[in-house]
């Protein structure tokens, strides 16, 4: 994603880049805000009221208040829907109407508001993570490999391949065994990952790590090891928690969540004073500059006006940031603490 802010005229213009930008786009939009962009407009001329006539479509750019926000993740859109302030040309455009502009990946959207603190975040962060290219996770066993990609907005399972080879019948073991290992280095190949993390019980990933040193060297370079109970997405998870994955595939937002939310329970669980947790406590952390690290989930931080305020405190007494992002499985965990902090030393 690229955005710019201009201060003096308060217009903040936002670039989505792919279709997670757009997911991360809708969090920075809200009622009432006033959007411009660019849009279609069926008009009909006098002459042109016959039955049936749905009209001519026109290329409009409007200017709304905002009343509605939806993301397509399927049409790989995000629906901005409001009551139309201003536009041009002028004679197709009905000051009033509402109206739904379609905000696509490319296109760019215009809106005029300072940006909160949570939504310079969203902005910042997915500013960043669009540098940064998908890792991959492929979950090997004997008989089937599965493909995830990690994101923002998690865990996502994109497809799997089947092995036929049966030890059972040795003639045709070999043979299938070498079809399904280059089916998987092509397929591999094909998405060609900055990283690739091998992972499943016993030892068809290290097997499949010597086939690739063999017939793809630099692909198999990419490629790290690590032993995981299965195959399925509560495998791949468990993993994630450990930090073990986050560590093989750089700092990914989703990892780092599920790490920061399991060493919170972990503490939590062990009573050991090393966190503090409900508005009140955290605010008198911060306030005493005792908080190391802020957790907090998005939705407080873009809703609450005095959860905005003590994050601004907390920049200044250099606490980090985690936003737990309440769509995806640790924020749905955190959801009942809400904030939390990690402390620099334990208070009472």
């Amino acid at each position: 994603m690229r955005y710019s802010f201009d201060r003096k005229s308060g217009l903040l213009k936002i670039w989505p880049q792919s279709s997670e930008d757009l997911w991360h786009l809708q969090k920075v939009l809200c009622p009432n805000d006033v959007v411009s962009g660019h849009s279609t407009r069926r008009f009909k001329a006098e002459r042109g009221n016959e039955r049936g006539d749905s009209g001519e479509k026109k290329h409009v750019f409007l200017t709304i208040k905002l009343s509605n926000v939806e993301f397509s993740e399927n049409a790989n859109k995000l629906r901005l829907t409001g009551k139309i302030l201003s536009g041009t040309p002028e004679e197709f455009v009905s000051v009033g109407e509402h109206h739904t502009i379609d905000i696509e990946v490319g296109a760019q959207v215009a809106v005029q508001k300072t940006p909160s603190a949570y939504e310079k975040y969203v902005l910042e962060s997915a500013a960043k993570k669009s540098k940064k290219p998908k890792a991959l996770i492929v979950a090997v066993e004997e008989k089937t490999a599965a493909f995830y990609e990690l994101s923002a907005l998690g865990l996502k399972k994109l497809f799997e391949l089947e092995n036929s080879a049966s030890k059972r019948d040795k003639e045709s073991f070999d043979e299938l065994e070498k079809k399904f290992n280059s089916q998987l280095l092509t397929a591999i190949g094909e998405k060609n990952p900055p990283a690739i993390a091998l992972i499943g019980p016993g030892f068809a990933k290290d097997a499949f790590k010597r086939f690739a040193q063999n017939q793809n060297p630099a692909l198999s370079k990419k490629m790290f090891l690590e032993h995981a109970h299965g195959v399925l997405p509560s495998d791949v998870n468990h993993l994630l928690k450990t930090g073990l994955l986050e560590k093989m595939l750089g700092e990914q937002q989703y990892a780092t969540q599920l790490a920061e939310l399991e060493e919170f329970k972990k503490s939590i669980g062990r009573n050991d004073g090393l966190y503090a947790y409900g508005f009140a406590d955290v605010k008198k952390a911060v306030e005493l500059a005792a908080a190391d690290k802020i957790l907090v989930l998005d939705e407080l931080m873009r809703k609450d006006d005095k959860t905005q305020r003590l994050l601004e405190l907390a920049e200044k007494t250099k606490a980090a940031l985690v936003v737990m992002e309440s769509d995806n499985d640790a924020g749905k965990q955190f959801a009942g603490f809400q904030i939390a902090c990690r402390l620099r030393y334990k208070i009472n």
